[in-house]
Parts: structure tokens; C-alpha cells; sequence
């Protein structure tokens, strides 16, 4: 992997763990209860990943997160047009032109390693 997705692998994963701890204090806020776990198709991803190597894996890292991001984005752009929780929506206001910015970062990177 090279330096530069390195970088932003990091830097997302910071931003992810923030963005989560946000989210779970607005859940709480509002008294949702809300038990993650691992789709079967995040696991799939975990799966083909790590058996990745090099370029392929730079590759599939940047496809998943150019997924990963527009599928986000579909869900806060939902709860901006549909959403009946005003704390929840207020939260989805604050953050979505930040996930359009982390959208544009991933597919100028996914375009130059792809």
C-alpha cells in the first residue's frame, strides 16, 4: 500500500471511529438501541481483502470504500428527505457535506489506482 492510501486508510479510520462515537451519543440521546453486527457481505469484503496483495489489494480496499461511502451517503440523503427524528436528522444536516468530501477523495483515489 502505498503512502498516500496509507494515509487515508488511517485518516478514515479515525474519522469512522469519530463519526460513530457521534452518532452512538445522538442514538443515545434519543433512546434508539441499535446492535451492530457484521453483514454477510462485510464479511465477504474482510475475506477478499486480506487474501489481496499489492496493487490488488490497494485496488479492492478503494472499490469497498467507494461503496461503503455512496451507500452512507444514500442513507443520510434518506433521513434528510424522510427522516421523522429531528435530533437525528439535525446530526444527518451536520455531517453530510462531509461525507460528499470523503466521497470525492475516495473516487479521485479509486481513479488513480483502479
Amino acid at each position: 500500500m502505498t503512502a498516500i492510501l496509507k494515509t487515508f486508510a488511517s485518516n478514515t479510520r479515525n474519522e469512522q471511529l469519530q463519526l460513530y462515537r457521534e452518532l452512538d451519543s445522538v442514538n443515545n440521546f434519543i433512546g434508539l438501541k441499535i446492535k451492530a453486527e457484521p453483514t454477510p457481505a462485510s464479511i465477504e469484503l474482510n475475506y477478499n481483502l486480506v487474501t489481496q496483495h499489492g496493487r490488488m489489494f490497494d485496488s479492492a480496499y478503494l472499490h469497498a470504500m467507494l461503496i461503503y461511502h455512496q451507500k452512507a451517503l444514500e442513507i443520510y440523503n434518506s433521513q434528510l428527505a424522510d427522516g421523522s427524528n429531528k435530533s437525528l436528522k439535525n446530526y444527518t444536516g451536520k455531517k453530510i457535506d462531509f461525507l460528499k468530501g470523503r466521497l470525492q477523495a475516495v473516487e479521485l483515489l479509486y481513479k488513480r489506482y483502479h
